[in-house]
């Protein structure tokens, strides 16, 4: 009985907090001899989103600004802010034009929007640029200000659907895959790889190509040794033309392991001349990032493409193909800009992995020109 009250609450409060918003959604009239209602420009309400998951919550703040239904109402982000993940919470500016020759028509609001403990979301609507529409007295200043007055009403009121509709809406497919998505880690993590498999193909099964699930249930049929399993796997993933970089990194990495491993040497082999075909419109202004390390200095890194090269000179030495595993290190080496003591360091330390005592002795002077101080060798 406690936990059928305990949902009837819910549904009470929620149905409380719907009445509340679209209550809230009718303009008042706006008259000359009445102060403007403020509240029907700015809003302070709370959301009851029971069905949704903390994490479910946090990607709809983080993505809030990437909303379609915002684009379709001609609703732009100017600035955004996601606090992080332990506050949940998110804010920013949106600006709408709808006139350009009548600036009286054009206006922003901002957005502050975070989650607490309870399963509710706060969200607070303001707007101060409607003040100059009224006189010290708050109504409005002159009658030609009212149609302004009211077009910020009609906006606020539509901001505020918006807002309600994205943060309370059903869970999408989307929405419902990424919850599978972290309970099928979950089992990884505990070893339950039969629970996360079967977890993966749930996935699957409403989204085909869904790239994570593919990916991690051929490193999770790799490491169960079932080898052309994991191979159709990452083959199918291959079939998806929009990953990012490191996906087709780590996809390629994981496939070449599982070729290698099944003694296809072959295709090993033609898939390291893939890897290296990535990098082929570096140069060094694209080829590294800066990147903070711990003590808060900028180093450069190398971009996901040209960590291809050094991952395929890796796979060439281990295939006994020397001359391919050197030429692809001389490509990233010939990347490196300015001389890069820390990039030629790490280049350095390939060379001695590798067994390239020539090269690795030519980098260590290069170094040693440079930083006459420095340990560079071998055997550190």
């Amino acid at each position: 009985m406690l936990t059928i009250l305990k949902v009837e609450n819910k549904r009470v409060r929620l149905f409380f907090i719907f009445v509340l918003v679209v209550s809230s959604l009718f303009p008042a009239q706006v008259r000359m001899e009445e102060s403007f209602p403020v509240n029907t420009i700015n809003h302070d309400i709370t959301l009851s989103v029971p069905s949704l998951s903390r994490n479910m919550v946090i990607e709809r703040l983080r993505e809030v600004r990437n909303s379609k239904e915002f684009k379709e109402k001609n609703w732009k982000d100017e600035s955004f802010y996601f606090t992080s993940f332990e506050k949940a919470e998110s804010s920013m500016s949106v600006k709408k034009i709808h006139n350009l020759e009548d600036k009286g028509y054009n206006l922003s609001y901002y957005l502050q929007m975070n989650y607490d403990d309870n399963g509710d979301i706060h969200v607070q609507i303001t707007n101060d640029d409607f003040k100059k529409w009224l006189d010290p007295d708050g109504k409005p200043a002159a009658p030609e200000n009212i149609k302004y007055l009211e077009f910020y009403q009609t906006c606020s009121k539509e901001l505020l659907e918006l807002v309600t509709h994205y943060l309370t809406g059903n869970i999408t497919s989307d929405e419902n895959n990424n919850a599978l998505l972290e309970e099928a880690e979950e089992y990884t993590e505990e070893e339950n790889y039969d629970k996360a498999l079967k977890t993966y193909t749930t996935i699957l099964s409403s989204d085909p190509s869904n790239s994570l699930a593919l990916f991690n249930t051929s490193q999770l049929l790799f490491s169960l040794k079932k080898y052309p399993e994991a191979l159709h796997a990452i083959e199918k993933l291959e079939k998806n033309t929009d990953l990012p970089a490191s996906l087709i990194l780590n996809s390629k990495d994981l496939k070449i392991q599982i070729l290698l491993t099944s003694g296809q040497h072959e295709k090993a082999f033609s898939e390291g001349h893939i890897l290296t075909q990535y990098a082929e419109k570096l140069n060094p202004e694209t080829a590294f990032k800066n990147r903070e390390d711990a003590q808060g200095k900028l180093r450069l890194i190398p971009v996901d493409e040209a960590l291809m090269l050094l991952k395929s000179a890796h796979y060439f030495k281990e295939l006994h193909k020397d001359k391919e595993s050197l030429d692809a290190l001389k490509k990233y080496e010939s990347l490196i800009p300015d001389k890069d003591k820390n990039l030629l360091k790490s280049l350095f330390r390939f060379y001695c992995i590798l067994h390239f005592p020539q090269e690795s002795e030519r980098i260590r002077q290069t170094i040693l020109k440079g930083y006459p101080k420095e340990k560079v060798s071998c055997k550190n």
